[in-house]
């Protein structure tokens, strides 16, 4: 599929309903021009956007047999609950493709060779990215067609990284906490108490029989502050994708 919106314009046409192939054609080169136009102008190339690409489970279990490119499990029903292009994530070994074709009820032919018997399955109804995006997880791309080829893509998802605007783009930030001016000082230090009571670890003192002098004791103390590792808004993971031409 294209991201020039071409996929797009499949799918409108085809929702249509009945129509000649010669009307469909006709219909199709037009979409395609709307499609087109629409894409460019939401999504520049370069554009990132979020991609909530784990969304709806349309199916989800365990493969019972072994064919390449296939994924088959006894029992099912995917004419009814698969579409083409949904993803697949193999959840044993964290592999991923999408659905090629619904073969039959037991059978779906994919994209990449990631099923095997007893390997679990997730079969969600996002759709694959169009061809003009990939997802921002630091690798380097092998697209002839994109202007971008050979340039190492931005490692947003793996880093887990949020996005803040700013005049120039591409500039990374670690994590960091602003200064609030607090300062704590947890060296040893004395305790005055009158002699005769409890010292703070609560043993009692009596070194001396006036009881309206003082005694004096030394303790260290120990801070444990308590927290998450990072300090972060309140969000929701999306998978971060850019559109590549």
């Amino acid at each position: 599929m294209s991201a020039n919106g071409d996929a797009l314009a499949v799918r409108i046409v085809d929702s249509i309903g009945t129509l000649s192939e010669a009307n469909k054609r006709v219909m199709l080169e037009v979409w395609k021009a709307i499609a087109n136009e629409l894409v460019s102008t939401v999504i520049p190339v370069g554009g990132i956007v979020a991609w909530h690409k784990t969304f709806g489970v349309a199916d989800s279990g365990t493969a019972t047999d072994t064919t390449a490119y296939k994924l088959i499990q006894a029992g099912q029903n995917f004419l009814t609950t698969v579409e083409e292009n949904m993803i697949v994530i193999n959840t044993s070994d964290n592999t991923e493709s999408y659905v090629v074709s619904v073969d039959s009820d037991i059978q779906l032919t994919l994209a990449d060779d990631i099923m095997s018997v007893g390997r679990n399955y997730i079969i969600y109804k996002t759709p694959v990215l169009d061809d003009g995006f990939v997802e921002c997880n630091g690798q380097v791309l092998s697209d002839a067609d994109s202007l971008y080829n050979g340039e190492i893509i931005p490692d947003l998802n793996g880093d887990e990284r949020f996005l803040r605007g700013s005049s120039t783009s591409g500039t990374e930030q670690e994590d960091a906490t602003a200064a609030n001016g607090l300062t704590i000082n947890p060296d040893p230090h004395t305790h005055i108490f009158p002699v005769g009571q409890t010292d703070g670890a609560g043993n009692y003192v009596d070194r001396a029989t006036n009881y309206d002098a003082v005694d004096k004791a030394t303790s260290a103390t120990s801070l444990t502050i308590l927290g998450d590792p990072e300090t972060r808004p309140i969000n929701m993971s999306v998978v971060w994708v850019m559109r590549i031409k």
